[in-house]
């Protein structure tokens, strides 16, 4: 994974992987016959960790800040995988069962955060007055925004350095998008969520 991280897909191969790791070819290649089988294996791990985070929203009691959690808790996964976001048009091109899993976690997720919204307006949370279309939206939105910032970092500025993730601003981004749904007493308890 540093070795993606740092140089991406392209640029590393299999026995690039073993010598980094001090083995031969041939033992990385009986584990993982190519790069394929072991990217996915990595996306797999990747989707185990976040399903972990995923738990929290199955206790409704504090939903609100469960769900303001979860992208501060992600930070650290997604910079673990950080290729899988920077090299994802390369790796959905070149290894389309990936991309295909990667579409049905993505759907799952949508169905999971669309139950969680709804819970989240039976509790007085949430705007009650925003259609399905609205919130699938939002759901999209968030998605698109995940990706998006993990995929900007790829980007060099002018000073040559890459630009380092920052938690911070990341969660401001992420949960910025929820506020104009939630209703007074949920901007209440965001903003004490914030301090």
């Amino acid at each position: 994974m540093k070795l993606f991280n740092s140089r991406g897909i392209r640029s590393v191969s299999l026995r690039d992987i073993a010598a980094r790791m001090g083995i031969s070819y041939g033992n990385l290649t009986y584990h993982y016959s190519n790069k394929e089988i072991l990217i996915t294996w990595i996306y797999i791990q990747m989707i185990e960790e976040q399903e972990q985070l995923g738990k929290n929203l199955e206790n409704e009691e504090n939903l609100l800040q469960n769900v303001l959690s979860i992208p501060g808790d992600s930070f650290d996964i997604s910079c673990k995988y950080l290729f899988l976001f920077q090299d994802f048009v390369e790796i959905a091109r070149n290894y389309p069962s990936i991309a295909e899993m990667q579409s049905q976690v993505i759907y799952s997720d949508q169905d999971d955060m669309a139950n969680v919204y709804t819970t989240l307006m039976e509790q007085g949370l949430f705007r009650s007055d925003i259609s399905k279309p609205e919130i699938d939206f939002l759901i999209e939105i968030r998605n698109y925004m995940r990706s998006f910032y993990f995929m900007k970092l790829a980007n060099k500025p002018r000073k040559g350095a890459a630009k380092k993730p920052d938690r911070e601003e990341y969660v401001q981004y992420m949960n910025g998008l929820l506020y104009p749904y939630l209703t007074p007493k949920g901007m209440k308890d965001y903003k004490g969520f914030l301090k």
